[in-house]
């Protein structure tokens, strides 16, 4: 991921570190295990009923401890609302946010141009 180069931080594949553990670790489990880490990728997993986690309360404290997390968000993020999953799946997850950086992609014509541009949610 180019973001996390220009940061000079190593991505973690969040999946993967998870599935690592011998059985589902529980949310302080998981808090402990991401601490540390500035750019999270392959959120997926944090949506599985059997961690019983709030994907986004959970980014939201790493990101007070370490001040400040770059996340790829898995789902959609429209407006105000950070969703995943469809409707009627087992994983749904929808949720408002607050006090977040939300970078979208857009199309750059030349190679110093910004490739996102970024919305303030207060």
């Amino acid at each position: 991921m180019k973001l996390a180069e220009v940061a000079g931080e190593t991505p973690c594949l969040v999946g993967q570190l998870l599935t690592d553990e011998p059985s589902p670790p529980d949310w302080s489990e998981v808090s402990r295990l991401l601490q540390g880490w500035r750019v999270l990728l392959d959120l997926e997993i944090l949506f599985d009923p059997a961690l019983q986690v709030d994907a986004l309360q959970l980014l939201r404290s790493l990101a007070r401890a370490q001040r400040g997390v770059i996340a790829v968000w898995p789902g959609s993020v429209i407006s105000r609302r950070a969703t995943y999953s469809e409707l009627g799946r087992f994983d749904r997850y929808v949720s408002d946010l607050s006090d977040s950086l939300v970078l979208r992609p857009r199309q750059a014509a030349f190679p110093d141009e910004t490739p996102f541009t970024i919305e303030r949610i207060p």
